[in-house]
């Protein structure tokens, strides 16, 4: 009985105002008055500022995917006294990884390239196992045959990152310059950023050109080169090894440093 009397109500008021004021009084202002609830706003009607909550919430960063990385393994002759060292960093990097995180693994050999896989693939529980399993299994040989194929088998992979992880000494400061040019044609063209540490090329032998041809595949990149304490190489470095820190110690995070990725606002 109530809907009937409002509507009665409404339909006398819109008669009366129309008659007065068609142009000034809309059937939303009748019900407003009637019903005590404001109508509909008209079409384009200006509305609060704060009306629409969304305008007014700021962006949310969203979170950045990890880089894609691949650790390129120098198992060639003069790596034999990083042997230890490197598959103690390398198992510390694994486990460092983040869950889904785009991995593969590397290893040259003097007369061939071993991959873990034919291509990247996201770290998990067993993926983890499986790629330890393969680092525990390297051994150091002699000979440097095969550093430019797996340089294209692992630029073939467009990881963000390639962890060349040597010490910079293929046979001689000559060969070593040469080598150094052959791999920056393959890596510069196909965009990929080498990241390198000097804490590899510590014995006598690399000091000089071994540490100087690992910064600058890092340097002509756009990679990251780390000094023996783990910080990012200075001109100093390469002659003159900084104090290394106690990066061999199970707890400290791996040398083989993988920076964390900057969210984005969207």
């Amino acid at each position: 009985m109530g809907r009937i009397v409002r509507g009665i109500l409404v339909s006398c008021l819109l008669v009366s105002v129309t008659r007065v004021a068609p142009a000034q009084v809309s059937l939303d202002d009748v019900k407003e008055r009637v019903t005590g609830r404001p109508g509909r706003p008209a079409p384009g009607a200006n509305r609060p500022a704060n009306s629409n909550p969304q305008q007014n919430t700021p962006p949310v960063a969203k979170p950045a995917a990890p880089p894609s990385v691949v650790f390129l393994v120098d198992l060639t002759g003069s790596m034999l006294s990083n042997e230890k060292r490197v598959k103690d960093e390398l198992i510390k990097a694994l486990n460092e990884l983040a869950d889904g995180q785009m991995f593969n693994l590397i290893a040259t050999y003097a007369d061939q390239t071993k991959s873990f896989t034919p291509k990247l693939v996201p770290a998990g529980k067993a993926s983890r196992k499986n790629a330890i399993a393969f680092v525990e299994a390297f051994k150091v040989v002699g000979g440097n045959g095969q550093l430019e194929k797996s340089l294209q088998n692992a630029c073939a992979m467009k990881p963000d990152i390639l962890w060349f992880i040597s010490d910079g000494d293929f046979q001689g400061p000559d060969t070593t310059a040469s080598i150094t040019d052959e791999l920056l044609k393959i890596a510069t063209p196909a965009k990929v950023k080498i990241s390198t540490s000097l804490r590899l090329a510590s014995h006598d032998v690399a000091q000089g050109y071994g540490r100087a041809a690992l910064a600058k595949l890092a340097q002509a990149t756009g990679g990251l080169c780390v000094n023996d304490a783990g910080d990012p190489a200075t001109e100093a470095d390469l002659t003159k090894p900084t104090e290394p820190k106690s990066v061999d110690q199970p707890e400290t995070p791996s040398i083989f440093i993988i920076p964390a990725p900057t969210a984005k606002p969207h």
